[in-house]
């Protein structure tokens, strides 16, 4: 019954309970920044925004031929839906999600009873999620995943919801209640407690959580096809906190994307104070701001898919750990060796561990019930508003800036600069008639500045003129303007900030094209696809390490966001393979294949695009002709 109490935000204690111990036991694990392209590798374009996703003959979607060569960046269309985008769910992982049994593989069949329960636990987030109101109680029979009872609270709703910020809380008391009542009318049918299943509906907040993105939720797209991640991703926030930016977890979990002290640090995501006039501070949280931690936490979704080897399991991972999905496949290999095959592959284990082989790994590992719902809470987010419009005349635009070095700065002198040009910016994010003042802390909600008072006659609040110039590039003092407005500044004489650091969120911020791709890229990328075939070998992890050293070179010689993103999960992904529970998964990998006489690296033919496996040899060898 541990599904009855669903807490307001739908993420798990258990995982972060997780990421504290894993400081202590992946003390290897080294996050440097950087980002793993292994998918479309596409932002959002006029090519992407066609006639909708090719349709197979049963009205399934087909899989891409290719889904390794990136496109070349176009400004958008001004309004989208899912179904316009390539890297739509059921089109990167159809067949897991929506296709018909197909083989994956020569000689591979994905089985059928473990794809069927997964379909059916979709099927159960997806009413959930997108169909039950936060109004609805379902009671299932966990033996048969049947519907026992779908009841809803009408006679509370309307109440609540003529409320602009409704108490989920108080709702959520109320439905346990009802809960109680609803388990003890089936144990009386004759249900056993621990197969009767309560659902709590979410749409509600779901809906609320995509309103409160309507700003993001295009970078969140562009960055998905980046990263080469299904749409799956941009759900990370509504899962996490319904894209709640100030929420903390009992254990530390901090923003929007819930992402660990630790691991926001390891990001250069801080926390800081600044100095104003008068001598008091004001505090600075960096993980309030998403334009400041979703490359990070979309990073950290790629480099764990990259090193578990598939995005379904990664995403998890995300939530349940690293280790944990590794802990996962070596159960698997270790129960399920007659099946094990050179076409055997990652989600198989995945699979399993939801289905069959859960009672064991939740009872061995910490991958529990909040664990297994992950990534079909977040699918079924998906489909509550994969029909609602993306209107990219709504995508907030701004810049991102810091001071040069030895420049000083304070919030009255840069209000007193936008003055003269505040009517050529767009401040259409901030609340209208609002004062400059209030525009800027609309801009920068990671600055907790203070509200202004009608009282106030100054231009900025007393104790709330904040020195803004950045001493130490380790921790810049990094703020937000409308677009456009340094240029504007410095062509009226303010010629303050720095032109290195600015960083522009329009709709290219994460576009790039072919030129961009390296036979490094492609390199890393074809490692990646042989990880999904239990390529848990030293051999790759041998090549791992030298395609490390190619990215730190390229972020240096050619230096952009792309390759500092893919130096990051690059590294992330190292840091994973380094600890003594990858080597664990290895040595059962190695014996597996050893006993059953197969290549466990075998994957299938490489998709257009991509070269052939190069040795560290011939890597070297092109290594001396290309730096």
């Amino acid at each position: 019954m541990s599904d009855t109490v669903i807490p307001t935000v739908n993420s798990s204690y258990w995982q972060r309970i997780r990421h504290l111990t894993f400081i202590v036991l992946a003390a290897t694990l080294v996050v440097v920044g950087g980002f793993v392209w292994t998918g479309p590798v596409q932002t959002l374009t006029t090519q992407m925004i066609d006639d909708g996703p090719a349709l197979s003959s049963n009205g399934d979607f087909e899989p891409e031929p290719d889904r390794f060569l990136p496109l070349e960046a176009t400004i958008p269309q001004a309004s989208f839906t899912a179904h316009d985008l390539k890297n739509h769910p059921e089109r990167i992982h159809g067949e897991y999600i929506s296709d018909p049994f197909v083989s994956l593989h020569e000689n591979h069949q994905v089985n059928r009873d473990h794809l069927k329960q997964f379909r059916e636990l979709l099927n159960i987030y997806e009413s959930r999620q997108a169909e039950d109101d936060n109004f609805t109680v379902r009671v299932i029979d966990r033996r048969t995943n049947g519907l026992l009872e779908k009841y809803t609270m009408e006679n509370i709703r309307e109440q609540f919801l003529a409320s602009p910020s409704p108490d989920w809380e108080l709702i959520d008391e109320i439905r346990s209640r009802e809960s109680s009542r609803l388990i003890g009318k089936y144990r009386r049918r004759g249900v056993p407690l621990e197969d009767i299943m309560i659902k709590w509906g979410r749409l509600d907040q779901v809906k609320r959580a995509r309103e409160r993105d309507i700003p993001f939720i295009e970078y969140e797209v562009q960055l998905s096809q980046t990263l080469g991640l299904s749409l799956l991703a941009t759900e990370l926030g509504t899962v996490e906190t319904f894209n709640s930016d100030k929420m903390v977890s009992t254990v530390g979990a901090r923003g929007r994307y819930q992402m660990m002290p630790y691991m926001l640090r390891k990001f250069d995501i801080h926390t800081y104070t600044l100095w104003a006039k008068g001598g008091n501070t004001i505090e600075v949280k960096e993980e309030w701001h998403p334009l400041l931690t979703m490359e990070p936490a979309f990073s950290i979704i790629r480099g764990y898919s990259n090193a578990v080897g598939h995005e379904i399991p990664g995403i998890s991972a995300y939530h349940t750990g690293p280790f944990n999905i590794f802990f996962i496949y070596d159960m698997y290999l270790e129960q399920q060796k007659n099946n094990f095959s050179a076409a055997s592959t990652v989600m198989d284990a995945y699979l399993w561990a939801l289905t069959e082989g859960f009672d064991d790994v939740s009872e061995d590992t910490g991958f529990r019930h909040y664990s297994r719902s992950y990534v079909a809470t977040a699918y079924g987010s998906f489909k509550g508003t994969e029909d609602l419009p993306v209107d990219t005349t709504q995508t907030h635009l701004t810049e991102r800036v810091q001071t040069q070095l030895g420049e000083d700065l304070y919030l009255s002198e840069l209000l007193e600069a936008l003055e003269s040009i505040r009517n050529q910016l767009d401040w259409s994010f901030a609340p209208a008639d609002s004062s400059l003042y209030m525009q800027f802390r609309s801009f920068n909600p990671h600055i907790n500045l203070p509200q202004e008072k009608e009282s106030d006659t100054t231009r900025v609040p007393k104790g709330a003129d904040v020195f803004l110039a950045t001493r130490n590039l380790n921790r810049p003092v990094r703020f937000f303007l409308p677009l456009g407005a340094s240029e504007l500044l410095k062509e009226h004489g303010f010629d303050r900030f720095s032109d290195e650091h600015t960083f522009k969120f329009d709709h290219q911020t994460f576009a790039i094209s072919e030129e961009d791709i390296t036979i490094w890229d492609r390199q890393y990328a074809k490692l990646v696809e042989d990880v999904k075939f239990f390529g848990f070998t030293r051999e790759n992890r041998d090549q791992l390490n030298v395609l490390v050293d190619r990215f730190e070179k390229l972020a240096n010689t050619q230096p952009s966001n792309f390759r500092s993103l893919q130096l990051k999960i690059i590294k992330l992904h190292q840091g994973l393979w380094r600890t003594r529970y990858w080597n664990d998964l290895a040595n059962k990998t190695a014996a597996l294949s050893g006993q059953v006489e197969l290549t466990v690296n075998a994957p299938p033919p490489a998709p257009i695009g991509l070269t052939k496996r190069i040795s560290v040899a011939e890597i070297e060898l092109i290594e001396e002709e290309s730096f």
